[in-house]
């Protein structure tokens, strides 16, 4: 079975963050090694209607399981009024002028956030953990953590 979220110039994923200090978002990204080939990235909610556009300036550089270079294009997006659950979409449009359209199915719940996080969040003047714990949350699939220095 061929996966909705991808395309041949990449892959395109879209959920739903509830970060404990700010209303809930969109984090849509597209992953692709054949960048320059790409002209428009659109996010479009369930309806079709535009809720913005990747920009192309700005990404995170990985590789592919062959080792090419890819660009991780990523943008946070507000989760407007009325957004309803159901198929999300970036219509990648090429440097010829072709469209593509990768999809993503967004259910709009929250999560709940983690509990017992080792070393808590509160924490000053520890030493550099070894190690990061907490208790699972009910549906994650993944986890994102941040590492704060102060200094930088």
């Amino acid at each position: 079975m061929v996966s909705p979220h991808r395309i041949d110039l990449g892959f395109f994923d879209i959920h739903v963050c509830n970060w404990s200090d700010r209303p809930m978002f969109f984090m849509a990204l597209f992953s692709t090694a054949r960048y320059d080939e790409i002209a428009r990235i659109e996010v479009l909610d369930a309806a079709g209607a535009a809720l913005g556009e990747l920009d192309l300036t700005k990404y995170r550089l990985a590789k592919t399981p062959q080792g090419a270079e890819k660009r991780v294009f990523i943008r946070q997006i507000p989760i407007p009024p009325g957004a309803t659950d159901g198929w999300y979409s970036a219509r990648v449009t090429s440097r010829t002028g072709a469209q593509s359209v990768a999809r993503d199915f967004v259910v709009l719940a929250p999560l709940p956030i983690v509990s017992g996080a080792q070393p808590r969040p509160d924490a000053n003047d520890i030493p550099m953990p070894k190690e990061l714990r907490w208790d699972p949350a009910a549906g994650a699939k993944h986890y994102q953590v941040f590492i704060q220095d102060l200094w930088n």
